[in-house]
């Protein structure tokens, strides 16, 4: 059961992990795009579209990350179900 809740705990920071940095990622550099439009008076479509598609990467990195650190929460999660279970199962057997 430990090796359960370990898998888990691993998923949740995956996934809280890479969500912060695709979108943390994403908010920043954009902000930082607009910055640079507004400070210097004018936005070329060329600066606009060089500074979207920089935030752009951190999400297309930070996704696929969340993605499998869910897929460890729910597994863990399984895990960690099945074999409470079992231990009640293999608890009540020995009782009889």
């Amino acid at each position: 059961m430990r090796q359960a809740v370990e898998i888990a705990v691993s998923g949740m920071i995956l996934l809280v992990g890479g969500l912060v940095f695709g979108f943390g990622g994403t908010l920043i550099r954009m902000i930082a795009t607009f910055n640079s439009g507004a400070e210097s008076g004018t936005a070329s479509p060329d600066q606009v579209t060089h500074g979207i598609l920089s935030p752009l990467l951190s999400m297309v990195v930070g996704i696929p990350i969340s993605m499998f650190g869910l897929c460890l929460v729910v597994s863990g999660a399984i895990a960690y179900v099945v074999a409470r279970e079992l231990h009640q199962y293999e608890t009540a057997r020995e009782r009889v």
